[in-house]
């Protein structure tokens, strides 16, 4: 990163945050990680830079760091799978565990399963496999809501 930017991060402004610590609109979460927070619905901040380090986790899988608003993975362990220290389990039940989207962790980025959020919770959201697994969803659906039926009489025919 250039000398002039990093320098005029160190001079801007800190401001109160919801969590009570001042911050900076934009700072450090680690080395190279660069980060502008964005404002609530008051104008201020919910958490400081130094609060949203401490929700950083590592990666099940290959123990690279998961920071705020990170894409994530919810893959499923085996039986015999003994979880590292430090790692987020999601179910207990299904034992499905939070991991990274990296090229060299994550199967294929059509696996993300949630984005890591404030306060340290898993977002979920529907991978792209089943949204495409909702007929809903499906095209054909949309532009012909009727289709199931108009098969359904297809079938009828001799």
């Amino acid at each position: 990163m250039n000398i002039l930017k990093r320098v005029l991060i160190g001079l801007s402004p800190r401001k109160l945050a919801e969590c009570g610590h001042l911050t900076k609109r934009t700072d450090f979460l680690d080395e190279g990680v660069l980060l502008k927070m964005p404002k609530n619905n008051k104008g201020t901040f919910d958490y400081c830079h130094e609060c949203l380090k401490k929700m950083t986790i590592k990666c099940t899988w290959c123990q690279e760091k998961i920071y705020i608003g990170d894409r994530i993975t919810l893959y499923v362990a085996e039986e015999d799978f003994m979880a590292p220290d430090g790692a987020v389990c999601y179910n207990e039940e299904k034992r499905q565990y939070v991991g990274c989207l990296s090229y060299d962790c994550a199967d294929s980025a059509a696996d993300i399963q949630g984005i890591w959020m404030p306060p340290g919770k898993v977002m979920r959201i529907p991978s792209p496999f089943e949204k495409a697994l909702k007929p809903e969803s499906l095209f054909l659906f949309q532009m012909f809501p009727n289709i199931l039926d108009n098969i359904k009489s297809l079938k009828a025919l001799p």
